[in-house]
């Protein structure tokens, strides 16, 4: 039998609260556009819960500052002359942060193993330099400390605009749309991922991926 199992949390509690507008719009001369923005946040209270002490850090959010998340999305199109369409899209969304109960991928924190882990060499006092941080008999063996809420740090956030040129040509009942298309046209270069974000490690905050690159592509729609 379990001793510790948590069958009642009396002050645990979860809101999400959500704000979006959507708008679609004709301009006149063939111009459409539509698009919307969102705001949107989580927060937890987990102050309670008795199976983990460790949870206590950071356990109500409402103490943590979470931001909102903002996205923004945009799109239209517009003929020009010769029968010539363009189309592009906007989008700039919140980067990610980390799953809560997993590995930090966004926010710093300290991963700690007993008897092996040390301060730096270079750490300032009161800190006991290149000292073992945790003695051979703590458990558990490996120790993961937030440094920080993990809904506060994400990753960079995503600016993208992606453009389309396409004219159709007629030939009977067939069909020609040759179509240009440029993607992540302001060659963002942001930040998806990290190596780690552990303060301890060599790589901290090495990126691990990025937005891919500027891309051109042509191609055609046949109908007949």
């Amino acid at each position: 039998p379990t001793s510790n199992l948590d069958t009642f949390d009396p002050e645990r509690k979860r809101s999400y609260n959500s704000y979006g507008m959507d708008f679609r719009a004709r301009l006149g001369a063939g111009a459409q556009v539509f698009g919307g923005f969102g705001f949107e946040q989580q927060q937890e209270v987990t102050c309670t819960a008795p199976d983990d002490p460790n949870t206590i850090r950071f356990c109500d959010d409402g103490d943590n500052g979470l931001p909102f998340r903002r996205q923004f999305k945009l799109a239209g199109s517009y003929p020009l002359a010769y029968g010539i369409t363009l189309s592009g899209s906007f989008q700039s969304v919140q980067g990610s942060t980390s799953l809560r109960g997993a590995t930090p991928t966004s926010a710093n924190y300290m991963g700690i193993t007993r008897g092996t882990t040390r301060y730096p060499a270079n750490c300032p006092a009161p800190c006991p330099a290149n000292a073992v941080i945790l003695p051979t008999t703590f458990q558990p063996a490996t120790y993961t400390l937030l440094l920080e809420d993990q809904d506060t740090h994400f990753t960079d956030r995503i600016n993208q605009l992606d453009l389309k040129v396409q004219k159709t040509f007629r030939f009977g009942r067939m069909s020609v749309s040759p179509v240009f298309e440029a993607f992540n046209v302001n060659n963002s270069d942001a930040i998806v991922s990290y190596v780690t974000t552990n303060v301890l490690n060599a790589a901290y905050q090495r990126p691990n991926s990025i937005l891919q690159g500027r891309i051109l592509g042509v191609g055609a729609t046949v109908r007949w």
